[in-house]
């Protein structure tokens, strides 16, 4: 029998509880170890839904030249 997978509501509430903790946008690895278990593949299909929700948490590109930011 087939294991169910991770669900949207999993990863948006563990998205959501680094979130309030660090204060900054979550790494998918990040969301991948709270959870414990699922697929990258899976949970950054997610996290591209949960940025889209969340542009308050958007990676802060202080610090970075124009031509590093490029490269990201």
């Amino acid at each position: 029998m087939a294991r169910a997978g991770i669900t949207e509501f999993q990863v948006f509430k563990a998205a959501d509880e680094l979130a309030m903790a660090a204060g900054t946008e979550p790494s998918n690895r990040d969301v991948l170890e709270k959870l414990g278990s699922g697929s990258m593949t899976t949970i950054t299909t997610h996290m591209k839904r949960w940025r889209e929700l969340h542009p308050q948490y958007q990676a802060q590109s202080e610090g970075f030249s124009d031509p590093l930011l490029t490269a990201i």
